[in-house]
């Protein structure tokens, strides 16, 4: 308590100490500043009329001295508004008029030491949930790392044996090709887990290079290409012009495009349409991916690109649940500086738009 007004001090001490409250108490600003930053309490009381300065002045002082959620009460037997205003922007939480009722000072502190500690309690739960995710992050990384090496080393025998030229054309070349394609999938899905990571910690790099579109959506379609045939997707490309080319990412575009074309696939029947879209825009690139597949609502259309998001009931029946497919789109358009949107597709169905920055 700072107050320099000994019988306030006597009266409040006592009844905080009949309400099981220690106490301890300085007449002058510089002496309570003293005594907050050797005793550290969990609450002030702070008369605003002190001898050497204004309690406004202690305030801010001891806000800037370690007292930052500390509780802060205003002693006055000036409470006009003008007085409040001042005391709540110099950090004030409250105001007790003087001369007080004990009962009403006992209970004014007890709520403001029981609200302290709550929102001490709700810190700590909210650290030690940080660390939990962080662990599982770090787990999760850790065990998707390990996948990916032998997964590469099965790629890499798939290229071989489709490079001996010993294996003839037909079904068995067609099912080595459709197993590099699978693997080199798996292999996207399983950078996207980890990149998402990297850019989480604000590691995830970028290469900017001159990128043909035509030659990115020529590779998304043969790594999807035996998925189309089996459906009997209609997959249809339209880029204007034809030889465009954007200064971006290859890698980040290419995977970009491969994860809406995916989510595409997942959510079109068979002998469903599929559109994928890219047009010049000023000094931008606009990328499309358009299906016919169940619609998302309004409401769910930003929440589509949060990592595992589940929307409601109906929409789960009719298979529109996301993964982490959308959510790397959303994390990697913006780490190139776009942005991303799900809108309905005229028709029925739905539309991915990426708009990505950059010169041409």
């Amino acid at each position: 308590m700072v107050e320099d007004d000994a019988s306030i001090v006597r009266i409040a001490t006592l009844a905080l100490k009949k309400a099981g409250i220690a106490t301890v108490s300085e007449g002058t600003g510089k002496k309570g500043i003293e005594r907050f930053v050797s005793d550290r309490p969990d609450l002030v009381l702070l008369d605003v009329g002190l001898p050497d300065q204004t309690g406004f002045q202690v305030c801010r002082d001891l806000r800037k001295k370690g007292g930052e959620t500390v509780p802060i009460l205003f002693l006055t037997s000036h409470g006009g508004l003008e007085d409040r205003i001042q005391g709540f922007r110099s950090g004030g939480q409250d105001y007790i008029q003087k001369p007080f009722w004990t009962e009403e000072l006992v209970a004014r502190v007890r709520t403001h030491l029981r609200l302290r500690h709550e929102a001490e309690v709700l810190l700590r739960r909210s650290e030690e949930l940080r660390l939990r995710q962080r662990a599982a992050d770090d787990l999760r990384d850790m065990i998707v790392h390990d996948l990916k090496v032998p997964l590469t080393a099965i790629r890499g025998t798939i290229s071989i044996l489709g490079g001996m030229g010993t294996i003839p054309s037909g079904d068995l070349r067609h099912l080595i090709d459709n197993s590099d394609r699978a693997a080199e999938h798996m292999l996207l899905m399983i950078n996207d887990i980890l990149d998402m990571g990297c850019a989480e910690h604000g590691s995830l790099k970028t290469a900017f290079e001159s990128v043909s579109v035509a030659e990115t959506f020529s590779r998304v379609e043969r790594l999807f290409e035996a998925h189309i045939s089996r459906r009997g997707v209609a997959f249809r490309t339209d880029i204007s012009p034809e030889d465009l080319k954007f200064r971006t990412d290859r890698m980040l575009l290419f995977r970009i495009t491969a994860n809406l074309v995916d989510n595409a696939l997942k959510h079109s029947g068979h002998g469903a349409e599929v559109l994928l879209e890219a047009s010049r825009g000023p000094g931008s690139l606009r990328l499309a991916v358009s299906d016919r597949g169940p619609g998302i609502p309004d409401s769910e259309k930003e929440r589509i690109f949060d990592k595992y998001t589940r929307l409601t009931d109906k929409d789960q029946q009719s298979g529109r649940v996301g993964g982490i497919g959308l959510a790397f789109c959303r994390m990697a358009v913006g780490v190139l500086g776009g942005k991303i949107r799900a809108e309905d597709r005229e028709g029925g169905g739905n539309r991915f738009v990426v708009e990505l920055p950059g010169a041409l």
